[in-house]
C-alpha cells in the first residue's frame, strides 16, 4: 500500500507548482548559476525531479536481479536534484569543446554500471 501511497504523492508533488503566487517575477534561486526563474516553475522542475526520484525508490526496492544497480540509478537522480537545487544543472566545465556537467556525469556512471553488470554475469 505505501508504494500506492508514493505514486499518488507523484501526481500530488504535480499540483503544487499551482499554488505558487507570482508566476510572472524570475529569482535566483542557485547558489552556483545566475539563471534566474519564477518560483513556479522552480517547483514545477523539483517536483518532476522528485517523481523520478521516488519511481526509481520504488524500482529498486523491488529489484531482485539487478538491485545494485537500481539503487545506483536511484543515487544518481537524488544528486541530479541535489545538482539542479545549486546549479540549475548548468555545464560545470568544459574539456577542450566538450561540456561536463551532472548529466553527462550520471550517464557515463550509470553506463559503467550497465558494462559492470554485464561483465559479472558474462564471466559467471
Amino acid at each position: 500500500m505505501s508504494k500506492l501511497i508514493l505514486l499518488y504523492s507523484i501526481l500530488l508533488i504535480g499540483l503544487i507548482f499551482l499554488i505558487i503566487p507570482d508566476w510572472h517575477t524570475p529569482y535566483d534561486f542557485f547558489l552556483f548559476s545566475n539563471m534566474k526563474i519564477t518560483g513556479a516553475m522552480h517547483i514545477y522542475f523539483i517536483g518532476e525531479k522528485a517523481g523520478l526520484i521516488i519511481l526509481a525508490y520504488i524500482i529498486a526496492s523491488e529489484a531482485i536481479e539487478y538491485e545494485n544497480a537500481t539503487w545506483i540509478f536511484f543515487w544518481l537522480l537524488v544528486a541530479d536534484m541535489v545538482d539542479y537545487c545549486l546549479s540549475y544543472s548548468s555545464i560545470w566545465f568544459s574539456i577542450r569543446t566538450f561540456p561536463v556537467s551532472m548529466n553527462i556525469i550520471k550517464a557515463f556512471i550509470f553506463c559503467s554500471v550497465i558494462f559492470y553488470t554485464g561483465w559479472k554475469k558474462l564471466i559467471k
